[in-house]
């Protein structure tokens, strides 16, 4: 296998992901996450910032102990949230989905020099 089929086989195996459940859902979840929560969204995003900016010095930073746990409640808060659950468990599946297609177009690649077509049957039975 060539490595142009190798990347036109690894299109389609990204089309086919796209195609599955779990991704359609999780950009749903996404969606709704961002219209649910936009307020803890924001909340969130300004005391990370905060904390970001300040834990470079935090040990001469006034207040950083309070900004530090400012983002804590903040980060609680959106990431308890079920949708939110729900979305990093459809991410986790898909992000699956995604390590198996590098692992195997990693595989595969290896294998062009030595024409071995058992990673391209391995590829083949993904989904």
């Amino acid at each position: 296998m060539d490595i142009d089929k190798i990347l036109e086989c690894s299109s389609r195996v990204i089309d086919d992901i796209k195609d599955t459940i779990e991704f359609k859902e999780l950009l749903e979840v996404n969606n709704k996450i961002n219209k649910e929560y936009s307020v803890e969204i924001k909340e969130f995003k300004d005391k990370k910032q905060k904390y970001d900016d300040a834990l470079e010095y935090k040990d001469y930073y006034p207040g950083f102990d309070k900004i530090k746990d400012d983002f804590i409640k903040a980060k609680t808060n959106l990431y308890s949230k079920p949708l939110v659950k729900k979305y990093f468990e459809l991410n986790r599946r898909v992000q699956g989905m995604l390590d198996d297609v590098t692992n195997c177009l990693i595989s595969s690649v290896s294998n062009v020099k030595e024409n071995n077509n058992d990673s391209k049957k391995k590829c083949n039975s993904l989904f």
